[in-house]
């Protein structure tokens, strides 16, 4: 009952190879097959392919905020010397692995080294060989 004439013939592999190549909107999508925004979303939605912004990683700036931040300045000295505030310099230490604020973890680390001695010592000469 609820189909009036024919559906409307759409190149549905061509949007969902246009979709996964990336680099296109919803609606360069929508304008270059003649379909609606949603029926572009609902094809990439069925299909697995996400569409909108592809996040991107500052890689220069990572490292150099985690070498400030190494080098014993606090968080908001090297938002200063960055230009960025304290909590996205905590967000990319963070994200590169450099623990922030030790102290926090000083009771942990003190339970390991009471608890499980062999795993806090292979633990340090990791660190160590790292350094070096």
């Amino acid at each position: 009952m609820g189909n009036r004439g024919p559906k409307p013939r759409f190149d549905i592999n061509g949007i969902v190879a246009d979709a996964r190549t990336g680099g296109v909107t919803r609606r360069q999508l929508a304008d270059r097959y003649g379909c609606s925004l949603p029926y572009v979303s609902l094809l990439c939605r069925q299909a697995g392919v996400r569409l909108g912004r592809i996040p991107t990683r500052d890689l220069e700036k990572e490292r150099v905020v985690t070498e400030l931040y190494l080098s014993g300045l606090s968080q908001e000295q090297v938002g200063a010397n960055v230009g960025i505030t304290k909590q996205r310099v905590s967000q990319l230490l963070q994200r590169a692995g450099v623990l922030v604020n030790p102290a926090r973890y000083a009771e942990m680390v003190d339970w390991l080294r009471r608890e499980h001695p062999e795993v806090y010592t292979e633990g340090v000469d990791t660190l160590k060989r790292r350094r070096a």
